[in-house]
């Protein structure tokens, strides 16, 4: 069936058969947002073109198909949460807030696969206030720059010492 998919050029109607041959013929950019469920099945096919296709689709994806990936997000050491994890660019909010917190959290034996190596290489911070200091931190590449005297501006790309204190201070106790 393969062969005759690829020398016809035959694309299928139903999924999710149309994504595997959309797949085979490498035309996976007219993959729509709203069939981004099947992608765990696509990851997961038998034919390593599909997969190898499918992984390399899901790894660009921007906009409402990188959005719609991540609400298909199959979780930790899954294909499709690897495969993101490897890409370029970061989820959307809450998605990207649970990678934060995932990546902090003390309780876990050891963090997922790839989670902090693509938070550090997106390089941008936790909006939520739990996680904010800690990510900050985490991102910063100038180590002296974290005892510097804070400047007062928001620390996206810069810290402070401001922002250790923060992130280390239980509420209510500050440090000294």
């Amino acid at each position: 069936m393969r062969r005759a998919v690829l020398d016809t050029g035959a694309v299928a109607v139903d999924m999710p058969a149309r994504l595997r041959t959309l797949a085979l013929h490498d035309r996976l950019d007219e993959w729509a947002a709203e069939d981004a469920g099947w992608a765990p099945e696509l990851l997961d096919d038998p034919d390593p073109d599909v997969r190898a296709n499918a992984v390399a689709c899901c790894r660009t994806a921007s906009g409402p198909m990188l959005h719609a990936l991540w609400d298909a997000d199959t979780g930790p050491g899954t294909p499709l949460r690897n495969v993101l994890l490897s890409g370029g660019a970061p989820p959307p909010g809450p998605a990207f807030e649970a990678l934060w917190a995932a990546w902090l959290d003390t309780s876990a034996d050891t963090p997922a696969d790839g989670l902090g190596d693509a938070l550090l290489r997106w390089g941008r911070p936790a909006d939520d206030g739990r996680f904010a200091a800690l990510s900050v931190v985490a991102l910063e590449t100038d180590v002296p720059n974290l005892a510097r005297p804070p400047t007062g501006r928001r620390c996206w790309s810069r810290c402070s010492c401001a922002a250790i204190r923060s992130a280390t201070s239980p509420p209510g106790r500050p440090a000294r």
